[in-house]
């Protein structure tokens, strides 16, 4: 899984470096969501499930646009509430699946990241060597200095969580993977549509992943995010026409690159 990433959000660099040019008509849609409903469409470097971020794909005339797009694929009709139901990663070995049946193999694009986060557990983390109890400790207790903060400013009363009252080694604990050597990390992604509440369409994508590398699952996560170069990302977003197989062979072509982890700080 990839809960969440660092997306590169500079318009200029999708222009230079990959040729992409905005969908106005896109963006005007996403600004007037955004004005309607500012929590919903948060603008932040960080992005979670349902946030929004920018992708490069082709447009019904085969130029390479860059969209704004949910972290969240919708997926077909036929699937019991959709709206509803949507989901951030796609397993490689299951494109093939019905629920991918609109995107996979029919709407392709990137995305951009720098950093990616996964939720793991500390006594995992603990066990490969990653950290000390100490240092989760630390994270726990500056995260819960920060929600006290917000709540006091509101003049509420402060009362801890059911997570918070658990014993450390029993929680889970977000870790930052980046990239040894610094790099774009070109992600594969597919997307589908939807209309939301207010009647427009909408587009959500969803990451496609892969079975975590060796240093990624000592740190405790068993996916990750698949990456391609610049040559095979462009096969992958030119779809059309291609084989369910020589789509997978194209996800196949990732790169060797190694990551290193530190836990998440709270900002």
């Amino acid at each position: 899984m990839c809960y969440s990433g660092i997306f590169e959000r500079e318009m200029e660099k999708y222009i230079d470096l990959f040729g992409a040019e905005e969908a106005e008509k896109v963006w005007d849609l996403f600004d007037l969501r955004k004005k309607r409903d500012p929590k919903s469409f948060k603008d932040e470097l960080r992005t979670y499930p349902k946030y929004y971020a920018p992708v490069v794909h082709l447009n019904a005339k085969g130029q390479r646009v860059v969209s704004p797009m949910r972290y969240s694929a919708y997926p077909p009709p036929f699937v019991d509430s959709t709206r509803n139901y949507t989901s951030y990663n796609a397993r490689r070995d299951n494109l093939h699946s019905p629920f991918w049946s609109e995107a996979f193999a029919i709407h392709h694009g990137f995305v951009v990241m720098k950093t990616f986060f996964e939720s793991v557990t500390v006594s995992d983390l603990i066990q490969a060597g990653s950290v000390s109890l100490e240092d989760a400790k630390a994270v726990f207790a500056a995260s819960k200095a920060k929600r006290q903060e917000k709540i006091f400013a509101t003049g509420k009363k402060y009362q801890e969580t059911a997570t918070e009252l658990k014993p450390p080694l029993e929680r889970s604990i977000e870790i930052a993977f980046t990239p040894v050597v610094q790099i774009e990390l070109l992600v594969p992604i597919i997307y589908s549509f939807s209309t939301l509440e207010d009647g427009l369409p909408d587009a959500g994508f969803a990451i496609v992943t892969d079975p975590a590398t060796t240093e990624i699952e000592a740190a405790g996560h068993d996916r990750r995010p698949i990456i391609l170069d610049a040559k095979n990302i462009e096969e992958w977003i030119h779809c059309a026409g291609k084989s369910i197989r020589t789509l997978d062979e194209i996800l196949g072509r990732s790169p060797p690159i190694l990551f290193q982890h530190r836990l998440s700080r709270v900002d």
